[in-house]
């Protein structure tokens, strides 16, 4: 009898001393609410993270109302908003036509607001016309952003100016006698009437009493700084120093220049005679 008891006992002391062994933690997926020793098994749910889906959002920052003109450059900036950071952005325009100009695509990186800017110019064979600009931005996800629009007008390119400035034939009067020797003094004029016009606008006139026989002035009028597609001076008075003149042929002479650098020279048909 004391032999069976003490096998009990002994049996009762070794089921004691070997506790189950496995995962004992119940956030696990093989938990195991009989083990009593965590023997390092346990297995965790993968962590998943939500997917991306929100698109960029794009404010075009430029003004709201604006013309440029064909040949020049179109300025282009926008903020760009992601709550994880946009990775690129692409603009473009195009006009009634349909047909698409300027398509831009660039990268971009940074914080989650960013400022972009590019500038773009207008082809000179871009037609007149009313145009939408377009830009879009693009996330790491491949979420694309809602097209931000802006209209705006095209003006053709201002034609190139070729047309030379016409000058009207000096009016000229003589001074009293006849011819330029005549009357008393050291000096003694002639009164001309100048007028000159361009298609566009002027720039300078210079008018000369000009010596033929010897190729120079003797007297000049010079204006510049001149603005507005005309200009004229009546009565104005050319002299020359009647004790230098040697019986000599003259006329007037006008030439002038307009904003484009087109240039006009004129000499007077009216033979005038300096002489003593």
């Amino acid at each position: 009898m004391k032999k069976v008891m003490f096998l009990i006992l002994a049996g009762s002391l070794v089921l004691g001393s070997c506790k189950k062994e496995g995962c004992t933690d119940a956030a696990a997926t093989n938990y195991d609410d009989k083990a009593k020793d965590n023997d390092g098994s346990c297995v965790y749910p993968a962590i998943v993270v939500p997917a991306d889906t929100e698109a960029p959002t794009v404010v075009i920052t430029m003004p709201m109302d604006f013309t440029v003109i064909a040949g020049e450059s179109l300025d282009i900036t926008a903020t760009i908003s992601d709550n994880t950071a946009a990775t690129s952005w692409e603009f473009s325009y195009k006009g009634e036509s349909g047909v698409v100009y300027g398509l831009t695509v660039a990268n971009i990186s940074g914080g989650l607001i960013q400022d972009v800017a590019a500038s773009t110019v207008i082809a000179t064979t871009v037609a007149a016309g009313s145009y939408i600009l377009t830009i879009a931005a693009t996330d790491a996800a491949g979420n694309a952003s809602t097209a931000a629009t802006l209209a705006f007008t095209i003006d053709a390119a201002a034609p190139t100016d070729t047309e030379k400035p016409e000058i009207t034939e000096p009016d000229v009067t003589f001074p009293t006698g006849g011819t330029m020797s005549s009357g008393t003094g050291g000096t003694d004029g002639v009164k001309v009437t100048l007028v000159v016009s361009d298609e566009v606008e002027l720039s300078w006139v210079k008018a000369y009493l000009y010596d033929t026989d010897n190729s120079v002035a003797i007297d000049s009028l010079v204006e510049t700084g001149i603005t507005g597609q005309s200009w004229s001076k009546t009565n104005h008075k050319f002299t020359y120093p009647r004790t230098e003149a040697n019986s000599q042929n003259g006329a007037i002479k006008i030439v002038c220049q307009d904003k484009a650098g087109n240039e006009s020279t004129v000499t007077g048909s009216k033979v005038l005679t300096f002489g003593l």
